[in-house]
């Protein structure tokens, strides 16, 4: 009696299976998900021939919103065997001779300018009374970092 229901439950796992293969084999397989991003160019969705194309208007309240471009650093004087940090001195960033801002230097000589900047080449000047040293510097991204401003005495 135990084969005969050992035969019958192997009879009817065989039908199970073939019952899921036979399943699926009927639905096939599956398309590709669309993505509405997909839309735009024209890979999933596209017009058939004899239809005027039709276009997805751009959204006119869509822009880039520009973020600050953040300018770090610190200004040292020039001593005899070590450079020691610049306090109060006043560091301007120049645009083609124009002043765009001005910071004065912290704890340290750091100095910290944010604001929103295009990218492209600016000057760096740090100035206290007679001592003055610039710096060109290229803004590409929204973070200049590390700068080091050396004034002679």
């Amino acid at each position: 009696m135990r084969t005969r229901s050992k035969s019958l439950r192997v009879a009817q796992f065989a039908l199970f299976a073939l019952s899921l293969f036979f399943c699926s084999c009927v639905y096939g397989p599956k398309d590709e998900k669309k993505s509405t991003l997909n839309l735009l160019n024209g890979e999933h969705y596209t017009q058939p021939i004899d239809e005027p194309k039709t276009y997805i208007p751009v959204v006119p309240h869509v822009q880039r919103v520009p973020k600050n471009t953040k300018i770090s650093g610190a200004v040292f004087f020039k001593g005899d065997p070590l450079n020691y940090p610049a306090n109060g001195v006043q560091v301007s960033l120049l645009e083609k001779d124009h002043t765009v801002t001005k910071v004065m230097t912290g704890a340290g000589g750091q100095f910290l300018i944010s604001q929103k900047l295009a990218d492209g080449r600016y000057l760096l000047r740090a100035e206290n009374g007679k001592k003055k040293t610039e710096l060109k510097i290229q803004v590409k991204g929204y973070e200049v970092q590390k700068l080091m401003l050396i004034l002679e005495k």
